[in-house]
């Protein structure tokens, strides 16, 4: 997961892996929580720990002037360092939920069905399959066709394929379009107090860009930061792209607009490599922190956790993240990344 994240960007598109790991924590005795931490907890600590992401690593780089190769090294450090880090921190929630839940006996519901009922349920997880395998097809044409990419389509193709694949494999389980259509609005009916959370976050987002609230913000911080020793600028620059986070979620549009306007004024002492670091951190493990953020809304809609017990559950894990981050940060000031 965490790879997929790093080298392909891949976020909001593992949430079709919900139901998946929903099924198997219900199996090991863990909860929800703790699917949603299999499923966004390694997805944001993969955008964090950036190697090939095009869409956090890979513009910032264009942006910048650098290639994606420059700084590899020690992002692949971080990536390593932060994965035995996860991996450590699963293992922990998930020995917590073992003294707490019992695991489910898993049955093979297969015995003892007549052969016909067989293939029926092979038939049934062949559509669903087939539904998954589309969705990637779709992911990687969106990406590599340069159209459909530059446009920013990818997202509205999956998420078509998504409902049309829905609504064929609900007529062949349900019996007909009409029951399927019911399925489908009592689901859309469940989500939909994430729909005005989600209204709401991008309404903050637009009215910070329309009001050139960030933009003021920015060249206040900018100057200040300028004025700091390298250590502590480049921390304080860090804290800035996690405020600046807070409003614009997105990785590319937060991109285009703070990279141009820290390379032009660059801070002293303080690299292009060492800028998009501290891009990255900032737009990581956040992406599964802040409630502006679609994808974490979404996942624990799915996961049925809410937000206050999710902070409760992983608060003290990103408190650890922050630290670290700004830790290698100024470890890259001093080695002069």
């Amino acid at each position: 997961m965490m790879l997929l994240a790093s080298c392909f960007g891949l976020q909001e598109e593992l949430l079709i892996l919900f139901p998946i790991f929903l099924s198997f924590s219900k199996a090991m005795g863990w909860s929800n929580k703790m699917a949603a931490c299999l499923v966004l907890i390694t997805t944001g600590v993969g955008f964090t720990t950036a190697t090939f992401n095009p869409f956090t690593v890979g513009i910032a780089s264009e942006l910048a002037g650098v290639t994606v190769m420059d700084g590899l090294w020690y992002r692949s450090v971080i990536f390593c360092s932060l994965y035995v880090l996860t991996s450590l921190y699963l293992v922990f929630m998930a020995k917590q939920d073992e003294k707490q839940n019992t695991p489910e006996p898993l049955q093979d519901e297969f015995i003892g069905l007549p052969e016909a009922e067989r293939k029926i349920y092979g038939k049934k997880a062949s559509m669903v399959f087939s539904l998954f395998a589309a969705v990637l097809l779709v992911i990687v044409l969106a990406s590599a066709i340069p159209f459909i990419a530059e446009l920013g389509l990818g997202m509205v193709f999956m998420s078509l394929t998504f409902v049309v694949g829905a609504f064929i494999i609900g007529k062949g389980s349900l019996g007909s379009l009409r029951s399927a259509g019911k399925s489908f609005l009592q689901g859309a009916k469940d989500l939909s107090p994430s729909i005005i959370i989600i209204l709401l976050a991008f309404s903050v987002k637009y009215i910070a860009e329309n009001g050139n609230i960030l933009h003021t913000l920015f060249y206040y911080c900018h100057n200040y930061i300028s004025q700091q020793s390298p250590y502590v600028a480049v921390v304080m620059l860090y804290v800035l792209i996690l405020m600046f986070e807070f409003f614009i979620p997105g990785a590319a549009a937060k991109a285009l607009l703070l990279i141009p306007m820290l390379t032009l004024a660059p801070l002293p002492g303080i690299s292009v490599n060492i800028i998009i670091l501290a891009f990255l951190f900032g737009d990581g493990y956040t992406n599964v922190l802040y409630p502006t953020c679609a994808t974490l809304v979404v996942g624990l809609g799915l996961a049925e956790v809410s937000y206050v017990d999710w902070l409760k559950k992983t608060g003290w894990f990103h408190a650890v993240l922050f630290l670290l981050s700004a830790g290698f940060l100024l470890l890259a000031v001093h080695i002069g990344l």
